[in-house]
């Protein structure tokens, strides 16, 4: 989005109310600097896709490491599981055996 600045009829429109005209015109010249400098600061559709799509590869990559990441902690927690079950299923056992032996 352009914005034009009509430096010769702010000029003008100052000098018709009573402004000098040299100073009319180095308002108007200013405002249009003024103007002017924005435009680089200015972001467009483009820029703000282009940006969303930066993000949103971003993300996709986080996203998939922390998938990978709960599947390794998945693994360690059946395996811990596991581990823990056939300990009680040992302890028990010895407790069967320890029991049989004191009847």
């Amino acid at each position: 989005m352009t914005t034009m600045i009509d430096t010769l009829q702010i000029a003008r429109t100052l000098a018709e109310a009573g402004m000098e005209r040299t100073h009319a015109e180095a308002i108007a010249g200013q405002l249009r600097s003024v103007a002017d400098s924005g435009r680089e600061d200015i972001v467009t559709r483009s820029h703000l896709d282009t940006r969303l799509l930066e993000l949103e590869s971003k993300l996709s990559l986080q996203n998939a490491d922390l998938r990978g990441e709960l599947k390794d902690i998945r693994g360690q927690i059946l395996w811990s599981m596991l581990g823990m079950q056939l300990a009680l299923v040992a302890a028990l056992m010895l407790l069967a055996n320890f029991t049989s032996l004191l009847s």
